[in-house]
């Protein structure tokens, strides 16, 4: 009886307690003035504005737009959220669904599929494996981690095939495994992808024969390699050099023998059952080289690249593989990992480079790589693929601080003349050389700070003005379009806004300034204007100039890229935050940029106010933030070949550069399909087109 009476006055305690937070939540809302303002409480709606503007309740709508905007309180979840129903976290990569198939690398009792258990040794190779991606099945095909092939294009995050007509039309002739005249390699590459009625046979004329495949069995899956064309060369045996002959050959041939998912492995002399009988070898030699998507051997090298035939080769050199043929309905063993296709491959080989699955889904998701190059996407690739004259890493990084460019092998000459001639567009590329680059910045109190920019040192930046006040900033894209926040905007007051872009100076028109009415706005149509969700526009200006461009460019004003996968950079980037925003409590004048990193953590920091589609970035300290006036303005990164993408929109934030509370933007790469479905996929594709 005690117990329970002493339980009860600790429970009216802490609710007491409560009461009073509520009340001091709402003072503190109420004076914050030089700064975002806090999570709103649901009885302090109107003093929520001040700077970055909380949600607004629904009797104050046309609040929610006039500066940064901070996320809802969780003391009032029930009444703020009435809107929607789903308030689990979902952040953009920092939340991970347990309900996956691949194992995960953290303790030793984890399983793979949920029924085996890993051993500690299994774990070494596990750990390998990066958490924000493994349930995502990520392949060969997935555009959010690899460049598509010059035949097909990114759709909704996949690989799919053009059509022949959409192939670039120079190149040289090809003939398919049905004897068939091709144009031009992409367009047999594209036959084959869409029917796979056609395989390729060799680059040339039909008319010189017939490329095959077979080999010596030793076992219904399993035996040594042989390569026939025409009468002239008649199963030879390939003699292979082991850094020459991999998985990518061995899964190449037999796929082109039906092995649908594969080789299993590359055997060696001593697994065969029989002896070798061949007496004629071509030598795999270094001008020969399968990347592991072909479907056909003679993909990998050219007939020119055979060597003076051999009659010796030492036996242990002579290829021989086992091909996958098991069930698709094989249990993987704990020792093995799952891939994508249902394959089962020793834990051992995720992560090196090589493409043992055959669809790549063991190189797709690695925090790190043995024996190769790990791309900041988390993708391993062979190291023969660095300094090749080709981008592999989507940031370019692979090309990066290369001493010597290999020359592309001749049976790639083709594939690298079909990327070069597949058309680009320019973007992303600033006039001031150096001053965009990222250096050691001088610690002045935040955009909320920064430093001043330089005249044409941010071409992309936009400024929104409602009426004669600069309402947000926004970033060009191309064409006649600009992305901004969508709390920035009204669709019923469409007429009051307009864009002036190469904007430098708020007090003074610079010379080559151009101030443009609006034609359309398109607010994304999830937006949730009490949590921020999609918090992304659209503005489409009225085509003024005689000029063809709707927006002339010029050297201060030019297009930003925009990203088209969202593991284009990553956690701990630096990148460039620019407006004109509060700069230590006071208004500026000059447009103003500052450095700060993106965060990968923000959904443990903002709990359930932090959504799929949202990215934090800041510094953890507070001395770097956007804060009133940036809102809608863009956080852009560069790569590695120095093109700038707007990775975010400023959105909302816990007060300006407040420790520990990173400021939340918009993460545009998330909404790369809503923004090509409404200006046009070819505007804003810079790759996989």
């Amino acid at each position: 009886m005690i117990f329970s009476e002493a339980l009860l006055f600790l429970m009216s305690l802490l609710v007491t307690v409560g009461q009073q937070q509520d009340i001091l939540t709402g003072e503190r809302a109420e004076t914050a003035i030089n700064s975002r303002a806090s999570p709103p409480s649901s009885d302090s709606t109107e003093a929520q504005y001040c700077n970055h503007t909380s949600p607004p309740s629904s009797e104050s709508t046309e609040a929610q737009y006039s500066s940064h905007t901070s996320p809802p309180s969780s003391e009032s979840t029930e009444a703020q959220y009435s809107s929607h129903t789903d308030l689990t976290p979902r952040g953009s990569n920092q939340t991970v669904n347990n309900n996956h198939t691949f194992p995960q690398p953290k303790e030793s009792n984890e399983t793979v599929n949920n029924s085996h258990t890993i051993s500690n040794s299994s774990n070494v190779h596990l750990q390998r494996l990066a958490a924000d991606c493994r349930d995502k099945n990520f392949t060969y095909k997935s555009c959010q981690k690899i460049f598509c092939q010059p035949w097909e294009k990114c759709i909704h995050g996949n690989c799919v095939c053009k059509l022949p007509y959409q192939c670039p039309k120079n190149g040289e002739n090809v003939c398919s495994s049905n004897e068939k005249k091709y144009r031009t390699y992409c367009q047999l590459k594209s036959v084959e992808c869409s029917r796979n009625s056609e395989k390729f046979s060799h680059f040339g004329a039909c008319s010189l024969g017939h490329a095959a495949v077979s080999w010596q069995s030793d076992h219904n899956s399993q035996g040594i390699v042989l390569f026939s064309f025409n009468q002239t060369l008649q199963e030879l045996s390939i003699c292979m050099n082991q850094k020459n002959w991999t998985m990518h050959e061995a899964n190449v041939f037999c796929r082109q023998l039906k092995f649908q998912l594969g080789a299993e492995k590359i055997l060696t002399q001593t697994e065969l059952t029989n002896r070798p009988m061949v007496t004629n070898f071509m030598n795999w030699s270094n001008r020969m080289r399968c990347r592991g998507f072909e479907t056909s051997l003679s993909e990998c090298f050219r007939l020119t690249d055979i060597e003076k035939l051999q009659k010796k080769c030492r036996k242990e050199k002579i290829a021989a593989v086992k091909c996958y043929d098991y069930p698709p309905d094989k249990k993987c063993t704990n020792e093995e990992f799952t891939c994508v296709n249902g394959k089962c491959i020793p834990l051992e080989n995720l992560c090196n480079g090589i493409d043992d699955c055959a669809d790549l889904s063991d190189e797709t998701c690695c925090k790190s790589c043995s024996n190769s190059h790990h791309c900041k996407s988390d993708i391993c690739i062979p190291y023969f693929s660095r300094c090749d004259g080709e981008d592999d890493c989507l940031d370019g990084s692979d090309e990066k601080n290369c001493t010597e460019t290999s020359k592309p092998k001749d049976h790639n000459e083709e594939r690298h003349l079909l990327k070069s001639s597949l058309a680009k567009i320019s973007c992303g590329i600033s006039n001031v050389t150096g001053d965009f680059e990222v250096h050691t910045l001088k610690r002045s109190k935040r955009l909320v700070g920064g430093e001043e920019a330089l005249q044409g040192q941010f071409p992309w930046q936009i400024a929104v003005y409602d009426g004669t006040r600069l309402n947000c900033g926004g970033v060009f894209i191309g064409g006649c379009w600009i992305l901004t926040a969508a709390h920035c905007l009204r669709l019923y007051h469409m007429s009051d806004y307009v864009v002036r872009i190469a904007k430098y100076n708020k007090r003074d028109v610079a010379v080559n300034e151009e101030i443009l009415p609006v034609e359309k706005i398109i607010i994304h149509h999830d937006y949730v204007p009490k949590t921020y969700q999609n918090d992304i526009a659209l503005i489409k200006v009225v085509h003024v100039f005689s000029e063809k461009e709707c927006i002339p460019l010029s050297h201060d004003v030019l297009p930003v890229c925009v990203p088209w996968s969202e593991y284009l950079f990553r956690p701990k980037k630096t990148c460039v935050i620019s407006g004109w925003g509060y700069a230590s409590g006071d208004r500026v004048s000059i447009l103003r940029w500052a450095e700060l990193n993106i965060f990968g953590n923000c959904s443990e920091i903002y709990k359930s106010d932090f959504y799929a589609g949202m990215e934090c970035a800041g510094k953890m300290d507070g001395t770097v933030d956007a804060c009133k006036g940036d809102s809608g303005g863009p956080l852009v990164c560069t790569d590695e070949r120095n093109e700038a993408y707007v990775w975010g929109l400023v959105s909302w934030g816990e007060e300006c550069g407040k420790y520990g509370r990173p400021g939340v933007y918009t993460k545009v790469s998330h909404y790369f399909e809503w923004i090509s479905n409404h200006v046009g996929r070819a505007l804003i594709s810079k790759y996989n087109v």
